[in-house]
């Protein structure tokens, strides 16, 4: 920036168009431009004191009020409710009944010494329940199937397997499981001659 200004002013200066007045002029407005914001270009901070302005609370310093003399404000009292006591509550029924009725008197049952029956022995063994008594209808104690069983084990032996095995599904399903239900009950008689099929000749269009 100082180059470029210094520059200007050369050229400015130089040319014998410009009169003396106008050259004051350029080199003045080229001091304004140069100068710092804030700073005049003809001084700086060293040449005279700058008197910054102080605060108002410094230099305007207010007497401190005076306590207020007056009474304090008054504010209308509003009109009260007339207060009315309720009622008193009704007592408990019955609370301060009292009764001169006589009592019936007091009857003493007879009584009779208490029994006393001696404890059982604690060596001895204990005696049978009552009502562990046997059945005389009861369930038959023997097997039910050993005449059957008797039977099976003295048959004579059964003959060898002289057909093949048929097919089980043990672990893999049937596929001729649902044939049977896809068959006709009356299927028609099988022909020696084979069906005639008409053949479509392809046609030039």
């Amino acid at each position: 920036m100082k180059y470029l200004s210094a520059i200007l002013c050369m050229t400015v200066l130089s040319s014998p168009a410009f009169s003396q007045g106008a050259g004051e002029k350029v080199e003045k407005r080229i001091a304004e431009l140069v100068a710092p914001a804030g700073v005049s270009p003809g001084g700086s901070f060293t040449a005279k004191p700058v008197a910054w302005p102080a605060s108002g609370v410094v230099t305007r310093i207010a007497a401190p009020l005076k306590p207020y003399a007056g009474l304090p404000a008054r504010l209308p009292i509003l009109p009260r409710k007339v207060v009315t006591p309720p009622p008193l509550r009704a007592g408990v029924p019955l609370a301060g009944f009292r009764d001169d009725t006589p009592l019936p008197a007091i009857i003493e049952l007879p009584t009779q010494p208490l029994l006393r029956l001696p404890s059982r022995d604690a060596s001895a063994p204990a005696p049978l329940p009552i009502l562990a008594q046997p059945k005389a209808d009861r369930a038959s104690l023997g097997d039910p199937s050993f005449e059957a069983s008797v039977a099976v084990a003295l048959k004579d032996l059964s003959p060898s397997r002289d057909e093949p095995v048929p097919f089980l599904p043990l672990n893999l399903p049937d596929p001729f499981e649902h044939l049977r239900y896809g068959q006709l009950r009356n299927p028609p008689e099988e022909s020696a001659m084979p069906p005639v099929i008409p053949l479509d000749r392809p046609t030039k269009r």
